[in-house]
């Protein structure tokens, strides 16, 4: 049976001048043949990069995996399939609720569904969990209506767990979960508040061993992850994908 692999494509938020393999933050997961290919978008900055890994000739089946379709994401993923669909037929995104208004002819792009195996992919699958936005208290109605979800992965070797938003409490449980091995989470920027990566490392938390950072706003902190044993980020597996 052969390998998936599964890494990001980027790992940056809104970078500047960078190179491809610092784009933005994209988790990606394809066979080894790179027919099928699973991408789960992390930061709604990601759609440029989205598009253009997409429509690599290999793929024949695409699901692009959001972590919310709040207005920020959904014109850009929706826009992002359309241009797509006529050159990649199987593409599809997945999504626990039906987005409102979807257009007669988009409809069957949209799979929803909270759990999803991906057969063709050694049965990796994922798992939406709704992020509780009222635990820190100060946000706004408009936000605490807006849905924003961690993604549960098992990519056929390990389960990670992308935690979109959270609190110190919420940190120690994943972390005390003995079925998660690693969890991902924003360096530095989160969309509706609550901790980031580099919050967490000034708490008493011991989350050296679990925790892995994404969505850098700087090349300079991302070389200081890369350069310490006691910090991680996931793999960026970007000449790997394209």
């Amino acid at each position: 049976m052969a390998n998936n692999l599964s890494g990001y494509f980027g790992i940056f938020k809104s970078p500047l001048g960078l190179q491809p393999r610092f784009g933005n933050s994209l988790y990606c997961i394809s066979d080894s043949n790179k027919t099928t290919l699973v991408c789960i978008v992390l930061s709604p900055d990601a759609i440029a990069d989205l598009y253009n890994l997409c429509k690599t000739i290999s793929y024949q089946y695409i699901y692009i995996v959001p972590i919310s379709m709040d207005i920020i994401f959904s014109s850009s993923i929706c826009n992002t399939i359309l241009y797509l669909q006529s050159i990649k037929p199987n593409i599809k995104w997945i999504y626990p609720k039906k987005i409102a208004n979807t257009v007669a002819s988009f409809e069957d792009k949209e799979i929803v569904a909270t759990d999803y195996v991906f057969n063709n992919l050694n049965g990796t699958s994922i798992s939406f969990i709704q992020c509780d936005l009222s635990m820190n208290g100060i946000l706004t109605e408009t936000d605490l209506s807006r849905s924003l979800y961690d993604i549960q992965l098992f990519d056929g070797f390990q389960k990670i767990y992308f935690v979109n938003y959270y609190d110190l409490t919420k940190a120690t449980m994943l972390y005390n979960d003995t079925t998660i091995n690693q969890i991902h989470t924003s360096y530095d920027t989160t969309l509706f508040g609550g901790l980031t990566y580099k919050e967490l490392l000034t708490t008493n938390i011991s989350c050296r061993s679990k925790y892995y950072a994404h969505s850098f706003t700087d090349l300079e902190s991302y070389e200081m992850i890369l350069e310490s044993s006691a910090y991680h980020t996931g793999p960026v597996i970007y000449s790997y994908l394209v």
